[in-house]
């Protein structure tokens, strides 16, 4: 356990907001108290373990400006990409979540510094625009710095670890992409592909 000497404090020493002016000695509870003034020029009377351990950091007003600020900090409570930040979170740590057994659940992690901070986040992904979700480059890592981007439905589903690609026309090549080639469905195609018969097509090998 830390252990401290309140008695330490001394006149006009800076404590986050707070500058000391003078110990009021004890509380009815045995409490070392401090007067101390905060930035703005109001004071405050608390206990010396608080202001010490930064348990009080400031005059009250300044505690209740400073608690609602960060609630408002980016201003994107209700956006896009705060809601994808938030499912995202929920489906890789909260153990409740549905999803989570098909993320956190396998390991998929969350870039530290972007747990606890949006802004962190959306300073390195951007804006996400109409139709795009949060998608993991490689995806076998989890949501870090280079592996995360806004994607669409036709590139989330090419990058699925499942997804199928083929040789066609001697290129690597979506399932999707050769059903668009051929004017059907994709459905339809790997219908045809499981029963051999998608003509020019062929399995792709590690080498190819």
């Amino acid at each position: 356990m830390l252990w401290y000497n309140s008695r330490m404090l001394n006149h006009n020493r800076i404590y986050n907001q707070l500058t000391l002016i003078q110990s009021l000695g004890k509380s009815e509870d045995g409490h070392r108290l401090w007067e101390c003034v905060c930035e703005c020029g109001k004071k405050r009377i608390d206990y010396a373990s608080k202001i010490r351990t930064g348990k009080v950091k400031s005059c009250k007003d300044c505690a209740r400006n400073n608690a609602a600020n960060k609630v408002k900090t980016h201003g994107m409570k209700y956006s896009l990409e705060y809601s994808s930040w938030v499912a995202m979170k929920d489906r890789c740590l909260n153990q409740k979540s549905k999803d989570y057994a098909k993320y956190g659940g396998k390991g998929i992690t969350i870039y530290k510094e972007w747990i606890d901070s949006f802004e962190k986040f959306y300073e390195h992904i951007g804006k996400k625009q109409k139709g795009q979700s949060i998608d993991r480059i490689d995806n076998t890592k989890g949501y870090e710095p280079g592996n995360v981007r806004w994607a669409n439905n036709s590139q989330q589903q090419r990058n699925k670890q499942n997804s199928l690609w083929l040789l066609w026309n001697n290129k690597k090549t979506h399932i999707m992409d050769i059903a668009k080639d051929l004017g059907i469905s994709k459905g339809a195609a790997h219908l045809r592909w499981k029963r051999g018969k998608l003509h020019g097509a062929k399995a792709i090998t590690e080498n190819c």
